[in-house]
């Protein structure tokens, strides 16, 4: 069902909610994406009724914003890590370090890629002990779960449309299913 948002609000006196109190929750919901707000002309249209899993936050999913601070993470590390090469490559390019000779900075720079594939080995294998980290299992589970709810509200949807389309056109289930693919086993999990 689509509400504007003067519908809602006058929903909302009849309750003893003001309307300044309507507007910024309804505004709340929709950045959590979990009302979705649709310009129909000039009215801009708020569904209360469908949850589509695409439109759920994002925060559900395995990792969440620690993926992303993770990510940044890993980004400023390999910044960082090309500005040294790049420190490296104009020291060793440069006259200006006479103190060094060519032996020692062959055996630093030998050293540094030791470093860095010891580093690497070191990061592969802290990937897989987390995988077996039992926060990691927990947060991975508790995701699963709220990925089979928004499947089910899914699911629930489209038992809905079809509800809708059998009794406003008269149409047979089966010819529904049929038409748009919907396979005979569709149930919730």
């Amino acid at each position: 069902m689509f509400y504007n948002l003067k519908e809602l609000e006058v929903l909302g006196k009849k309750h003893g909610v003001i309307p300044q109190a309507v507007k910024e929750v309804v505004d709340c919901l929709v950045a959590e994406r979990i009302v979705v707000q649709e310009k129909i002309g000039s009215l801009n249209m708020y569904d209360m009724n469908w949850s589509f899993p695409t439109l759920a936050p994002r925060f559900w999913c395995f990792g969440g914003s620690n993926t992303e601070s993770v990510g940044m993470k890993v980004e400023s590390q390999r910044g960082r890590l090309k500005e040294i090469r790049s420190e490296i490559e104009r020291l060793t390019t440069s006259d200006s370090s006479p103190d060094i000779s060519e032996d020692e900075l062959l055996i630093i720079s030998n050293r540094v890629s030791d470093l860095e594939l010891k580093l690497s080995g070191l990061a592969a294998q802290l990937n897989k002990l987390l995988r077996s980290d039992p926060a990691t299992i927990k947060k991975l589970s508790e995701s699963i779960g709220e990925v089979k709810r928004c499947a089910n509200i899914a699911t629930e949807n489209v038992f809905i449309l079809r509800q809708f389309l059998v009794r406003r056109f008269g149409a047979f289930e089966e010819d529904i299913n049929k038409e748009f693919g919907i396979p005979a086993d569709f149930d919730t999990l």
